[in-house]
């Protein structure tokens, strides 16, 4: 790769190994859960403004509680409503 990068006149860039990073997130225990999993981590990354590292707010990995799931769904619905109300009012 690195003598056609020479051969285009391109300047050769040093790689750099790929490095996977696994954060310690819930883990949802059964099959429905996914979506409630998925917009809580949606909402700590970013609320979170993260600066170094994802184990910044991802550092539990047991399953949320059941007043975490039910905040959730709330401030989702809550969310949905509001946003439907308005486009509703301005129609």
């Amino acid at each position: 790769m690195e003598a056609h990068l020479r051969l285009q006149g391109l300047p050769h860039i040093a790689k750099k190994k790929l490095q996977y990073i696994a954060p310690n997130y819930s883990y949802q225990p059964g099959n429905y859960e996914c979506g409630y999993y998925l917009m809580r981590h949606m909402h700590k990354i970013i609320s979170a403004n993260i600066k170094d590292s994802w184990k910044e707010i991802f550092n539990d990995p047991s399953p949320l509680k059941l007043e975490v799931l039910q905040e959730v769904r709330e401030q989702w619905a809550s969310f949905l409503l509001s946003t439907v109300n308005s486009h509703v009012k301005t129609s």
